[in-house]
């Protein structure tokens, strides 16, 4: 990313010697500071990424239906959009307590 007589190390990055590197794969960034030397920072592809808790509302689309459980791929986390699909799996257990065989 460059040498630590030109940068200072940020968030996702690190001295290694004289040099600064990536400790992880994303976004590079140089924020400039008045007085001292810049500060360079790696944002990783997945920061951010939602994880549905139990009780949220999700948006799903089925992949696969079996006989006791449906496939689906998580695409929103409440009104926020995921960057990836996300995997999930609906139990026939976990629709309804009463008349699973209407299920």
């Amino acid at each position: 990313l460059g040498s630590t007589h030109e940068l200072r190390v940020g968030d996702g990055a690190y001295e290694w010697g004289t040099e600064i590197r990536a400790a992880v794969v994303g976004r590079c960034s140089v924020l400039n500071e008045t007085g001292q030397l810049p500060v360079v920072s790696v944002a990783h592809k997945k920061a951010g990424t939602l994880v549905p808790t139990i009780g949220e509302t999700v948006t799903c689309r089925v992949s696969r239906i079996a006989s006791r459980m449906a496939t689906v791929e998580i695409l929103c986390v409440g009104i926020e959009p995921l960057s990836e699909p996300c995997a999930g799996l609906i139990r026939r257990e976990d629709v309804r307590d009463f008349d699973l065989d209407k299920v």
